[in-house]
């Protein structure tokens, strides 16, 4: 009933849908277990509280989220209502090597989130105001695939004006924790610290965004709910053969300079399949499989190998706002 709900709601808002339905996961429970000396069999967290909402924030139905379908490139506000959960001078900037929806070339599962390297001890933020939902240990409580997965996790509810279902963002592999579940939280308060707790490797912060569950299966790339650095935008797009069906595959991106092309790759990045073993979902109003973020505003030239042939195409990057393109590779 709450899948039926939340379909019907985002339909109205944003005139999208969700993907393909997630593989299954253990039935959800709303409450979480009461502390036990012994090891009880590991539940999956979906309780809802209400969050505080910040007065500040654009609704989402003011924001253009659409493109219309002839357009091959289009410019959009997005839904950047969240600011990063690592603050200046520390590094806010993500591991661009395993990005959303990356594998590293297969060596490794479908990533979830994003990551923040910093040393220990450095200061994990909200990302905007809400209400903790979860804040402990993930021994006894499913968040991921596996238990002890995350470590010390921190999990902040986020009801935004305009959206109609929540938003979690999800903070994991802390060395220690700040807050407290059921306590309010403010955007920018520290509410723990960077570690390396779980199945990390070298201190860092995962972060994650869910939509409308407090589940692994919910997962959204990161980089579409973050603001943009200064004076950089974000890139996201589909990429699909002639039949509809996403590609798997990596785009080049780079830079031109008055007309100028550098040759070096701003980036490269990996397409995500939205349909694997642990699946990872595309936006619910753009539904891409490919995104960049905090590129230089400025020209770009995408480019892409397929069956032997090169497939390139030119777009702009405006600051603060989305690019979105569609490849059909036929």
């Amino acid at each position: 009933m709450k899948r039926s709900l939340f379909v019907l709601i985002w339909a109205c808002l944003l005139t999208a849908c969700l993907g393909p339905a997630p593989q299954a996961l253990p039935s959800p429970t709303a409450t979480l277990p009461a502390p036990t000396a012994t090891l009880a069999a590991p539940i999956l967290v979906t309780e809802i509280v209400p969050a505080t909402q910040s007065p500040t924030v654009t609704p989402l139905v003011k924001l253009r989220l659409a493109c219309a379908e002839s357009e091959a490139v289009c410019i959009l506000d997005g839904h950047f209502l969240m600011q990063r959960p690592i603050g200046l001078p520390n590094n806010i900037a993500p591991d661009h090597t395993y990005l959303y929806g990356s594998t590293q070339s297969g060596k490794r599962e479908p990533h979830h989130g994003i990551e923040f390297p910093n040393a220990q001890g450095t200061p994990v933020l909200a990302v905007a105001d809400g209400n903790v939902v979860f804040a402990g240990n993930d021994k006894l409580v499913l968040l991921a695939w596996m238990t002890s997965y995350y470590g010390n996790v921190v999990v902040i509810q986020h009801n935004f004006p305009g959206l109609g279902w929540p938003i979690y963002s999800l903070y994991a592999h802390l060395y220690k924790i700040d807050v407290s579940q059921g306590q309010q939280v403010r955007l920018g308060e520290q509410i723990g610290q960077v570690g390396a707790t779980g199945r990390a490797i070298g201190s860092h912060l995962h972060f994650e965004v869910r939509a409308a569950s407090n589940d692994y299966r919910s997962n959204r790339n990161p980089m579409l709910w973050l603001a943009p650095l200064a004076g950089t935008g974000v890139l996201a797009g589909r990429i699909v053969d002639a039949q509809g069906k996403p590609v798997k595959g990596v785009l080049n991106v780079q830079h031109m300079d008055a007309g100028v092309l550098n040759p070096l790759p701003v980036t490269s990045i990996e397409t995500y399949i939205v349909n694997e073993p642990q699946p990872v979902n595309g936006d619910d109003a753009w539904h891409e499989n490919f995104t960049a973020a905090d590129l230089p505003a400025g020209d770009y030239r995408l480019s892409l190998l397929y069956n032997g042939a090169l497939r390139e195409m030119q777009v702009k990057i405006e600051p603060g706002r989305l690019t979105f393109v569609r490849f059909v590779l036929k």
